[in-house]
């Protein structure tokens, strides 16, 4: 009986309160996202997340790069940033409020680099910067070079898998230096290393004279290095000499010039703490119409054409002087003759 009633007191509930009426859902439009994700070189890189973040509700929708570094995502409509993420590497870009309407645009790519690992520095000697200096980094399994050719000696390397490396710098005409300590390069770190080379100086020397052996001064001596590290100059003495020191061992251009004489050039090979003595003789530039006596210029070829001309009439007065006193008559004729002119 009970059980009868308990059944009945069921029935009743069910016709006195039915069910809610439950509206089905709209289905949702959805677009799709593409594009490939590859590294600097190219090739496709495979397991790269690929998000796109909804700038309204927050949603975030994501995927990864296939075999061939492509990726596809279905988004709702509505205004996305889409950006793409890989351990130890960097997107080149990424794309900040894309408005995915019914027909997606695109596609949207990405490049991937690594990030590595930078060392840079200064390289000097006890004059200043030194450029040309080959920089290695190396280990058992990696080397990376450089060269110094920045301002002020800077070097750069750039691109370095993190290990343990030695770094070392040569150049030469000077000794070659090695990093007392192992270098650890780590991803995204910048190290800071300078370098201080211990030269092997060179020097040279010499006269400049002209072609009568007479010393030349305030020639201008000028010297370049064949690599364009140096372009110096020094100044002949009042005895002719000339001295330039602390070279680089190296190739290098001479010139000797000052203003009525031609100009000489010569280049030489300097090896380390090499003395090397270069002499010169410059020649007179020969002005037209203009002669020029025993390698003299025109003034103190006058001063000898002068005294030549006096001496000239010094020995012929003492010549004269002399025939007289041998004939008193010739000298007392002179002098009667002389008198009369006077006269």
């Amino acid at each position: 009986m009970r059980r009868a009633l308990a059944l009945f007191a069921a029935a009743l509930m069910l016709f006195c309160f039915p069910f809610p009426y439950v509206q089905a859902a709209e289905p949702v439009e959805l677009v799709s996202v593409s594009g490939t994700v590859r590294d600097p070189g190219g090739a496709p890189l495979q397991g790269v997340t690929v998000k796109a973040i909804n700038t309204t509700s927050g949603a975030i929708f994501s995927s990864l790069t296939n075999e061939t570094g492509g990726y596809e995502l279905e988004v709702p409509l509505g205004t996305y940033n889409i950006t793409a993420t890989l351990v130890n590497y960097t997107a080149n870009t990424s794309y900040a409020y894309v408005n995915l309407g019914a027909i997606s645009t695109g596609p949207y790519d990405f490049t991937m680099t690594e990030v590595l690992g930078k060392i840079v520095g200064f390289i000097t000697d006890n004059d200043g910067p030194v450029y040309n200096v080959i920089v290695r980094l190396s280990n058992e399994e990696r080397n990376y070079t450089t060269t110094s050719t920045q301002l002020f000696g800077r070097y750069e390397i750039n691109g370095i898998q993190p290990g343990i490396y030695v770094l070392y710098a040569e150049k030469r005409g000077y000794n070659r230096f090695s990093y007392p300590l192992p270098v650890e390069v780590e991803r995204g770190k910048v190290l800071e290393i300078d370098m201080t080379l211990e030269a092997q100086p060179a020097r040279v020397f010499g006269v400049v004279t002209a072609e009568n052996g007479r010393p030349i001064g305030d020639v201008r001596v000028t010297l370049k290095a064949s690599d364009g590290s140096l372009n110096t100059f020094t100044d002949t003495g009042p005895d002719g000499n000339y001295s330039i020191g602390k070279l680089s061992a190296g190739t290098y251009t001479m010139t000797f010039e000052k203003e009525g004489y031609e100009t000489v050039t010569k280049s030489f090979d300097f090896g380390p703490y090499e003395e090397k003595m270069v002499d010169i003789t410059l020649v007179r530039e020969q002005a037209e119409g203009v002669t020029v006596l025993f390698g003299y210029d025109l003034a103190h070829s006058l001063m000898i054409i002068g005294f030549i001309v006096g001496l000239v009439i010094v020995l012929l007065g003492v010549l004269v002087n002399v025939r007289g006193q041998k004939k008193p008559e010739l000298l007392a004729q002179i002098e009667r003759k002389e008198k009369d002119e006077g006269d």
